[in-house]
């Protein structure tokens, strides 16, 4: 890149000094690694958007649900109201699964970008 600097400070603008500085500026672009990244971190970060949209709205579909009321004069209603407590507390602990995954499916996305980082950094 300092090449190009210099041909580019210089007075003097030939055309085989333009295709130089060109050639110069096309073979640092190629060769530069750091450049390479940006297409996967960006394809990276919209995963990982479309990934917290999802646990999002799974997340918010849980913390929505109401606690029914009931009114409780046979056994079969006091059967469907049993039932209906279970469901409850399994989207509780649905609720708290799905916040404890989502901790560790970030984690271990952030390792796995240090990895590829790591190793696209020594080639």
């Amino acid at each position: 890149m300092r090449e190009a600097q210099t041909l580019i400070a210089s007075d003097s603008a030939s055309q085989d000094q333009v295709a130089k500085i060109v050639r110069t500026i096309l073979q640092y672009m190629i060769e530069n690694p750091l450049d390479n990244y940006k297409g996967y971190a960006i394809g990276a970060g919209l995963i990982s958007i479309i990934i917290c949209l999802v646990f999002g709205v799974v997340l918010a579909s849980f913390a929505e649900s109401s606690k029914p009321s009931f009114v409780v004069l046979t056994s079969r209603a006091d059967e469907a109201r049993k039932i209906e407590l279970d469901r409850d507390q399994n989207n509780w602990s649905s609720f708290i699964v799905s916040i404890c995954g989502a901790l560790i499916i970030s984690v271990l996305g952030n390792y796995l970008f240090f990895l590829v980082l790591k190793h696209y950094l020594k080639e």
